[in-house]
Protein backbone atom coordinates (compact mmCIF):
# COMPACT_ATOMS: atom_id res chain seq x y z
CA UNK A 1 0.00 0.00 0.00
CA UNK A 2 2.98 2.17 0.85
CA UNK A 3 3.75 2.16 -2.91
CA UNK A 4 0.62 2.68 -4.59
CA UNK A 5 0.20 5.89 -2.27
CA UNK A 6 4.24 6.39 -3.28
CA UNK A 7 3.31 6.49 -7.01
CA UNK A 8 -0.06 8.12 -6.80
CA UNK A 9 1.07 11.02 -4.46
CA UNK A 10 5.03 11.69 -4.56
CA UNK A 11 6.66 14.01 -7.18
CA UNK A 12 8.73 11.94 -9.99
CA UNK A 13 11.81 12.67 -7.84
CA UNK A 14 10.36 11.06 -5.13
CA UNK A 15 8.76 8.44 -6.27
CA UNK A 16 12.59 7.30 -8.38
CA UNK A 17 13.99 8.18 -4.82
CA UNK A 18 11.81 5.18 -3.14
CA UNK A 19 12.27 2.66 -6.20
CA UNK A 20 15.47 2.90 -5.94
CA UNK A 21 15.44 2.90 -1.87
CA UNK A 22 13.47 -0.11 -1.87
CA UNK A 23 15.70 -1.75 -4.26
CA UNK A 24 18.75 -1.54 -2.35
CA UNK A 25 16.67 -2.55 1.01
CA UNK A 26 16.31 -6.07 -0.95
CA UNK A 27 19.62 -6.08 -2.40
CA UNK A 28 21.13 -5.32 1.33
CA UNK A 29 18.92 -7.67 3.26
CA UNK A 30 20.83 -10.36 1.35
CA UNK A 31 24.30 -9.08 0.42
CA UNK A 32 24.78 -8.44 4.55
CA UNK A 33 23.44 -12.12 5.55
CA UNK A 34 25.58 -14.47 3.59
CA UNK A 35 22.78 -16.80 3.22
CA UNK A 36 22.84 -16.97 7.55
CA UNK A 37 18.29 -16.21 7.23
CA UNK A 38 18.26 -19.38 5.13
CA UNK A 39 20.73 -21.27 7.15
CA UNK A 40 18.23 -20.92 10.21
CA UNK A 41 15.72 -22.14 8.53
CA UNK A 42 17.47 -25.77 7.77
CA UNK A 43 18.78 -25.72 11.03
CA UNK A 44 16.25 -24.76 13.13
CA UNK A 45 18.27 -26.04 15.90
CA UNK A 46 20.57 -23.74 15.96
CA UNK A 47 18.77 -20.95 14.72
CA UNK A 48 19.38 -18.62 17.99
CA UNK A 49 23.35 -19.32 17.83
CA UNK A 50 22.61 -17.86 14.12
CA UNK A 51 21.11 -15.34 15.10
CA UNK A 52 23.55 -13.95 17.58
CA UNK A 53 26.10 -14.68 14.49
CA UNK A 54 24.18 -12.00 12.30
CA UNK A 55 23.96 -9.33 14.35
CA UNK A 56 27.86 -8.97 14.75
CA UNK A 57 28.42 -9.49 10.82
CA UNK A 58 25.30 -6.91 9.76
CA UNK A 59 26.86 -4.05 10.77
CA UNK A 60 30.53 -4.84 9.41
CA UNK A 61 29.24 -5.77 6.36
CA UNK A 62 26.58 -3.42 5.74
CA UNK A 63 29.44 -0.88 6.02
CA UNK A 64 32.22 -2.29 3.77
CA UNK A 65 29.28 -2.28 1.09
CA UNK A 66 28.08 0.88 1.89
CA UNK A 67 31.66 2.29 1.50
CA UNK A 68 32.42 0.63 -1.68
CA UNK A 69 29.43 1.41 -3.08
CA UNK A 70 29.67 5.53 -2.44
CA UNK A 71 33.39 5.02 -3.83
CA UNK A 72 31.97 5.02 -7.37
CA UNK A 73 28.34 6.00 -7.22
CA UNK A 74 27.77 9.47 -7.65
CA UNK A 75 24.65 11.52 -5.64
CA UNK A 76 25.13 8.60 -2.74
CA UNK A 77 25.69 8.87 1.15
CA UNK A 78 27.71 5.56 2.79
CA UNK A 79 26.58 6.10 6.07
CA UNK A 80 22.38 6.23 4.34
CA UNK A 81 23.71 2.94 2.87
CA UNK A 82 24.82 1.22 5.67
CA UNK A 83 21.59 2.46 7.66
CA UNK A 84 19.52 1.09 5.00
CA UNK A 85 21.51 -2.12 5.48
CA UNK A 86 21.72 -2.25 8.85
CA UNK A 87 17.81 -1.87 8.94
CA UNK A 88 17.00 -4.57 6.32
CA UNK A 89 19.32 -6.96 6.91
CA UNK A 90 17.88 -6.52 10.81
CA UNK A 91 14.62 -7.58 9.65
CA UNK A 92 15.02 -10.25 7.33
CA UNK A 93 17.02 -12.26 10.29
CA UNK A 94 14.53 -12.00 12.54
CA UNK A 95 11.49 -12.53 10.01
CA UNK A 96 13.50 -15.80 8.74
CA UNK A 97 14.13 -16.58 12.85
CA UNK A 98 10.72 -16.93 13.81
CA UNK A 99 9.82 -18.84 10.82
CA UNK A 100 12.24 -21.35 11.77
CA UNK A 101 10.33 -21.80 14.86
CA UNK A 102 7.16 -21.82 13.12
CA UNK A 103 6.63 -18.45 15.05
CA UNK A 104 4.09 -17.60 11.95
CA UNK A 105 2.62 -14.30 13.55
CA UNK A 106 5.73 -12.79 15.51
CA UNK A 107 7.37 -13.37 11.62
CA UNK A 108 4.77 -11.49 9.67
CA UNK A 109 4.91 -8.40 12.46
CA UNK A 110 8.57 -8.22 12.26
CA UNK A 111 8.29 -8.37 8.05
CA UNK A 112 5.15 -6.33 7.92
CA UNK A 113 4.91 -3.45 10.68
CA UNK A 114 7.58 -1.37 8.84
CA UNK A 115 5.41 -1.48 5.67
CA UNK A 116 2.66 -0.57 7.93
CA UNK A 117 4.31 2.54 9.26
CA UNK A 118 5.53 3.65 6.19
CA UNK A 119 1.70 3.54 4.64
CA UNK A 120 1.13 5.84 7.80
CA UNK A 121 4.47 8.10 7.13
CA UNK A 122 3.52 8.56 3.60
CA UNK A 123 -0.25 9.21 4.11
CA UNK A 124 0.10 11.51 6.73
CA UNK A 125 2.59 13.67 4.72
CA UNK A 126 0.70 13.77 1.99
CA UNK A 127 -2.86 14.11 3.97
CA UNK A 128 -1.23 16.89 6.20
CA UNK A 129 1.43 18.62 4.51
CA UNK A 130 3.91 17.63 7.40
CA UNK A 131 7.41 19.03 7.06
CA UNK A 132 9.22 15.74 7.05
CA UNK A 133 11.02 13.84 5.10
CA UNK A 134 9.04 10.32 4.24
CA UNK A 135 11.11 8.44 3.33
CA UNK A 136 13.90 8.71 5.83
CA UNK A 137 11.24 8.62 8.28
CA UNK A 138 10.06 5.43 7.35
CA UNK A 139 13.84 4.46 7.18
CA UNK A 140 13.95 5.24 11.09
CA UNK A 141 10.58 3.23 11.85
CA UNK A 142 12.05 0.11 9.76
CA UNK A 143 14.84 0.04 12.26
CA UNK A 144 13.10 0.90 15.23
CA UNK A 145 10.88 -2.28 14.39
CA UNK A 146 13.44 -4.69 13.03
CA UNK A 147 15.69 -3.87 16.71
CA UNK A 148 12.54 -4.75 18.17
CA UNK A 149 12.16 -8.05 16.48
CA UNK A 150 15.72 -9.06 17.44
CA UNK A 151 15.26 -8.15 21.07
CA UNK A 152 11.85 -10.19 21.06
CA UNK A 153 14.04 -13.25 19.50
CA UNK A 154 16.46 -13.24 21.78
CA UNK A 155 14.34 -13.16 25.11
CA UNK A 156 11.77 -15.42 23.46
CA UNK A 157 12.54 -19.45 24.68
CA UNK A 158 12.63 -21.64 21.78
CA UNK A 159 11.68 -25.65 21.91
CA UNK A 160 15.22 -27.62 21.37
CA UNK A 161 15.06 -29.80 18.94
CA UNK A 162 18.34 -31.35 19.44
CA UNK A 163 21.74 -30.88 21.53
CA UNK A 164 23.66 -28.55 19.87
CA UNK A 165 27.18 -30.09 20.54
CA UNK A 166 27.78 -31.11 16.93
CA UNK A 167 27.12 -26.81 16.26
CA UNK A 168 29.73 -25.89 13.81
CA UNK A 169 30.50 -22.43 12.80
CA UNK A 170 31.70 -23.61 9.49
CA UNK A 171 29.44 -26.05 8.85
CA UNK A 172 26.63 -23.10 8.88
CA UNK A 173 28.48 -20.67 6.83
CA UNK A 174 29.65 -23.58 4.00
CA UNK A 175 25.81 -24.31 3.47
CA UNK A 176 24.84 -20.84 4.35
CA UNK A 177 27.23 -19.15 1.50
CA UNK A 178 25.52 -21.45 -1.12
CA UNK A 179 22.28 -19.97 0.28
CA UNK A 180 23.58 -16.90 0.06
CA UNK A 181 24.64 -17.31 -3.40
CA UNK A 182 21.08 -18.47 -5.05
CA UNK A 183 19.35 -15.49 -2.67
CA UNK A 184 22.29 -12.67 -4.43
CA UNK A 185 21.38 -14.29 -7.46
CA UNK A 186 17.38 -13.74 -6.87
CA UNK A 187 17.88 -10.26 -5.15
CA UNK A 188 20.06 -9.21 -7.93
CA UNK A 189 16.86 -10.51 -10.55
CA UNK A 190 14.01 -8.86 -8.57
CA UNK A 191 15.84 -5.78 -7.68
CA UNK A 192 18.31 -4.89 -9.98
CA UNK A 193 16.50 -3.83 -12.62
CA UNK A 194 15.38 -0.37 -11.01
CA UNK A 195 19.18 0.43 -10.70
CA UNK A 196 19.92 -0.20 -14.22
CA UNK A 197 16.87 1.75 -15.47
CA UNK A 198 17.97 4.34 -13.01
CA UNK A 199 21.78 4.44 -14.14
CA UNK A 200 20.70 4.44 -17.81
CA UNK A 201 17.55 6.10 -18.59
CA UNK A 202 15.68 9.43 -16.13
CA UNK A 203 13.83 9.79 -13.11
CA UNK A 204 10.50 9.74 -15.49
CA UNK A 205 11.16 6.14 -16.61
CA UNK A 206 12.37 5.10 -13.12
CA UNK A 207 8.80 6.83 -12.07
CA UNK A 208 7.22 4.96 -14.88
CA UNK A 209 9.04 1.62 -14.07
CA UNK A 210 8.35 1.42 -10.31
CA UNK A 211 4.58 2.54 -11.13
CA UNK A 212 4.06 -0.12 -13.20
CA UNK A 213 5.77 -3.03 -10.86
CA UNK A 214 3.47 -1.79 -8.04
CA UNK A 215 0.51 -2.47 -10.04
CA UNK A 216 0.93 -5.06 -11.57
CA UNK A 217 3.65 -7.10 -9.49
CA UNK A 218 3.15 -6.24 -6.75
CA UNK A 219 -0.46 -8.22 -6.10
CA UNK A 220 0.79 -11.95 -7.41
CA UNK A 221 4.36 -11.05 -4.85
CA UNK A 222 2.20 -10.73 -2.06
CA UNK A 223 0.37 -14.34 -2.89
CA UNK A 224 4.13 -15.45 -3.74
CA UNK A 225 5.28 -14.39 -0.74
CA UNK A 226 2.67 -15.57 1.62
CA UNK A 227 3.36 -18.92 -0.39
CA UNK A 228 6.66 -19.12 0.54
CA UNK A 229 6.54 -17.86 4.03
CA UNK A 230 4.47 -21.03 4.57
CA UNK A 231 5.94 -23.48 2.05
CA UNK A 232 9.60 -23.36 3.43
CA UNK A 233 8.86 -24.91 6.69
CA UNK A 234 6.61 -26.86 5.80
CA UNK A 235 8.41 -28.59 3.08
CA UNK A 236 11.51 -29.27 5.34
CA UNK A 237 9.10 -31.34 7.52
CA UNK A 238 6.97 -33.10 5.29
CA UNK A 239 9.24 -33.92 2.54
CA UNK A 240 7.75 -37.09 0.83
CA UNK A 241 4.28 -35.91 1.49
CA UNK A 242 5.39 -32.62 -0.68
CA UNK A 243 7.13 -35.05 -3.57
CA UNK A 244 3.92 -37.00 -3.99
CA UNK A 245 1.39 -33.87 -3.86
CA UNK A 246 3.61 -32.52 -6.47
CA UNK A 247 3.85 -35.21 -8.82
CA UNK A 248 -0.41 -35.58 -8.49
CA UNK A 249 -1.05 -32.27 -8.92
CA UNK A 250 1.13 -30.37 -10.75
CA UNK A 251 -1.41 -29.05 -13.55
CA UNK A 252 -3.82 -27.98 -10.83
CA UNK A 253 -0.95 -26.09 -9.40
CA UNK A 254 -0.30 -24.81 -12.95
CA UNK A 255 -3.73 -23.95 -13.27
CA UNK A 256 -4.29 -22.23 -10.24
CA UNK A 257 -0.99 -20.12 -10.53
CA UNK A 258 -2.59 -19.25 -13.97
CA UNK A 259 -5.68 -17.96 -12.47
CA UNK A 260 -4.09 -16.28 -9.78
CA UNK A 261 -1.70 -14.23 -12.16
CA UNK A 262 -5.16 -13.47 -14.17
CA UNK A 263 -6.95 -12.01 -11.26
CA UNK A 264 -4.07 -10.27 -10.30
CA UNK A 265 -3.44 -8.71 -13.58
CA UNK A 266 -7.32 -7.35 -13.01
CA UNK A 267 -6.74 -6.09 -9.84
CA UNK A 268 -3.85 -4.14 -11.18
CA UNK A 269 -5.42 -2.64 -14.01
CA UNK A 270 -8.34 -2.49 -11.51
CA UNK A 271 -6.25 -0.24 -9.02
CA UNK A 272 -4.55 1.67 -12.15
CA UNK A 273 -7.36 3.12 -13.94
CA UNK A 274 -8.99 3.77 -10.46
CA UNK A 275 -5.80 6.09 -9.14
CA UNK A 276 -6.56 7.40 -13.07
CA UNK A 277 -2.78 6.50 -13.25
CA UNK A 278 -2.80 7.55 -17.46
CA UNK A 279 -2.24 4.71 -19.76
CA UNK A 280 -0.81 1.70 -19.35
CA UNK A 281 2.61 0.69 -21.06
CA UNK A 282 1.85 -2.43 -22.79
CA UNK A 283 5.40 -4.19 -22.84
CA UNK A 284 6.07 -3.57 -19.51
CA UNK A 285 2.43 -4.57 -18.71
CA UNK A 286 2.96 -8.04 -20.68
CA UNK A 287 6.73 -8.52 -19.59
CA UNK A 288 5.69 -8.28 -15.45
CA UNK A 289 2.39 -10.69 -15.84
CA UNK A 290 4.87 -13.25 -17.51
CA UNK A 291 7.59 -12.58 -14.76
CA UNK A 292 4.71 -12.71 -12.50
CA UNK A 293 3.60 -16.16 -13.13
CA UNK A 294 7.02 -17.44 -13.40
CA UNK A 295 7.75 -15.66 -9.79
CA UNK A 296 4.80 -17.81 -8.17
CA UNK A 297 5.88 -21.17 -9.61
CA UNK A 298 9.41 -20.59 -8.46
CA UNK A 299 8.01 -20.66 -4.25
CA UNK A 300 7.94 -24.70 -4.58
CA UNK A 301 11.36 -25.33 -6.08
CA UNK A 302 13.18 -22.61 -4.27
CA UNK A 303 12.07 -24.19 -0.89
CA UNK A 304 12.65 -27.62 -1.44
CA UNK A 305 15.91 -27.27 -2.72
CA UNK A 306 16.58 -24.99 -0.26
CA UNK A 307 15.87 -27.37 2.34
CA UNK A 308 17.10 -30.95 0.81
CA UNK A 309 19.99 -30.26 -1.55
CA UNK A 310 22.98 -31.11 -0.81
CA UNK A 311 26.41 -28.56 -1.32
CA UNK A 312 27.05 -30.01 -4.48
CA UNK A 313 23.70 -29.82 -5.96
CA UNK A 314 23.88 -26.17 -4.31
CA UNK A 315 26.64 -25.62 -6.35
CA UNK A 316 24.64 -27.01 -9.64
CA UNK A 317 21.68 -24.56 -8.97
CA UNK A 318 23.87 -21.38 -8.52
CA UNK A 319 25.40 -22.30 -11.61
CA UNK A 320 22.73 -22.78 -13.33
CA UNK A 321 20.86 -19.59 -11.93
CA UNK A 322 24.04 -17.56 -13.37
CA UNK A 323 23.85 -18.89 -16.78
CA UNK A 324 19.82 -17.40 -16.32
CA UNK A 325 21.04 -14.27 -15.48
CA UNK A 326 23.91 -14.63 -17.85
CA UNK A 327 21.48 -15.01 -20.86
CA UNK A 328 19.43 -12.34 -19.21
CA UNK A 329 21.71 -10.32 -19.62
CA UNK A 330 22.37 -10.66 -23.01
CA UNK A 331 18.64 -9.89 -24.05
CA UNK A 332 18.73 -6.56 -22.10
CA UNK A 333 22.06 -6.09 -23.58
CA UNK A 334 20.58 -6.81 -27.30
CA UNK A 335 17.40 -5.03 -26.62
CA UNK A 336 18.63 -1.69 -25.41
CA UNK A 337 21.97 -1.27 -26.87
CA UNK A 338 21.68 -3.43 -30.25
CA UNK A 339 17.53 -3.27 -30.81
CA UNK A 340 17.58 0.44 -29.72
CA UNK A 341 14.67 0.16 -27.15
CA UNK A 342 14.64 2.15 -24.07
CA UNK A 343 16.30 0.76 -20.91
CA UNK A 344 13.10 -0.11 -19.20
CA UNK A 345 12.32 -2.41 -21.48
CA UNK A 346 15.50 -4.07 -21.78
CA UNK A 347 14.88 -4.75 -18.10
CA UNK A 348 11.59 -5.53 -17.63
CA UNK A 349 11.99 -8.63 -20.67
CA UNK A 350 15.31 -9.49 -19.54
CA UNK A 351 13.71 -9.84 -15.76
CA UNK A 352 10.90 -12.11 -17.31
CA UNK A 353 13.33 -13.93 -19.31
CA UNK A 354 15.38 -15.12 -16.35
CA UNK A 355 12.70 -15.75 -13.64
CA UNK A 356 11.33 -18.03 -16.31
CA UNK A 357 14.87 -19.92 -16.34
CA UNK A 358 14.94 -20.13 -13.25
CA UNK A 359 11.80 -22.04 -12.41
CA UNK A 360 11.98 -24.26 -15.14
CA UNK A 361 15.49 -25.02 -13.82
CA UNK A 362 14.25 -25.13 -10.21
CA UNK A 363 11.62 -28.10 -10.90
CA UNK A 364 14.44 -29.75 -12.93
CA UNK A 365 16.75 -29.91 -9.76
CA UNK A 366 13.80 -30.85 -7.84
CA UNK A 367 13.92 -34.20 -9.95
CA UNK A 368 17.50 -34.22 -9.46
CA UNK A 369 17.50 -34.19 -5.39
CA UNK A 370 14.30 -36.51 -5.24
CA UNK A 371 16.21 -39.02 -7.49
CA UNK A 372 19.63 -39.55 -6.08
CA UNK A 373 18.08 -38.71 -2.55
CA UNK A 374 20.23 -35.55 -1.69
CA UNK A 375 18.06 -34.36 0.73
CA UNK A 376 20.11 -37.23 3.11
CA UNK A 377 23.20 -34.92 2.92
CA UNK A 378 24.20 -31.79 4.57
Amino acid sequence: MADILATTSFSVDQVARWATTRSFIGIFSVLCLMGLDQSAIRFRQYSKRILVMALVQIPILSSIFSIGYDSFAEHSDARWMAFVGVSASLTMMATQYFRSNLFRVLAQLSDQVWKLCAFLIFASVCTFNLPIDAISTTMIAMFSVSALSVAVALSFPIQQVQSEEDFSVRKVYRVGLRFYASSLLLAFSQYLEIVLVNTFSDVHAVATYFSHLTFFVLPISAVGGFLGFLAGPWVRDNRLKFLFQLSEYWLHAVGVSLVCVFLAFNFGYFAWQFFDMGATDLSLVLAFTFGSLARLLYTLPSAFVGNFGSIRQHDAFILGQLLCLGLAAALYLFLTFGFGMEAQYGAAWGAALNLTLRTAFGYLMIHWISRFRGSDAQ
